[in-house]
């Protein structure tokens, strides 16, 4: 599966100049939208950067435990069948014995989705925990949003 992302994003690379071009003429008024969208069609289909499909949500959101100290250690990896799987080691105190991770809280769910704008971003246990956000720019934790002034959808509280 990675390798087809691989060749998807290779493709995108190769055509996307002549996206650029295209878009370039729509804007300057030498195309109009219908002959942009039938030149556009006619490139080949996983050109489009929206055909790569983002393996990364959980990747992001392992980085992101791992840089702010919940996991000890992580590995991407394949199972027997060539399934993808993270194996995950956990950090524990060892003077107390409990998990770094005292509590995760989903917050958004397919049934309700949770937004919030930067000015009312979520702060998780008056700022000991974070939250992570999936925003335009990627999945990163309220601090960073709040850094670089974006919101998005809530997906977990971590503490």
């Amino acid at each position: 599966m990675k390798a087809r992302e691989v060749k998807r994003e290779k493709l995108a690379k190769r055509y996307q100049h002549k996206r650029d071009e295209i878009a370039a003429k729509v804007k300057s008024g030498e195309m109009d939208h219908e002959e942009a969208w039938i030149a556009l069609s006619k490139l080949p289909r996983n050109s489009n950067p929206i055909r790569q499909h983002n393996r990364c949500k959980l990747e992001r959101f392992t980085k992101i435990l791992y840089e702010q100290g919940y996991i000890l250690a992580y590995k991407f990896d394949t199972n027997e069948k060539g399934h993808p799987t993270i194996k995950i080691a956990l950090k524990w105190d060892a003077a107390t014995k409990t998990n770094a991770i005292k509590n995760l809280h989903r917050v958004s769910r397919p049934g309700l989705r949770q937004y919030a704008s930067v000015e009312k971003m979520p702060r998780v246990m008056n700022g000991l925990g974070i939250a992570i956000l999936s925003t335009s720019k990627g999945i990163m934790t309220d601090a960073k949003a709040r850094k670089e002034n974006v919101g998005g959808e809530v997906l977990c509280y971590i503490y």
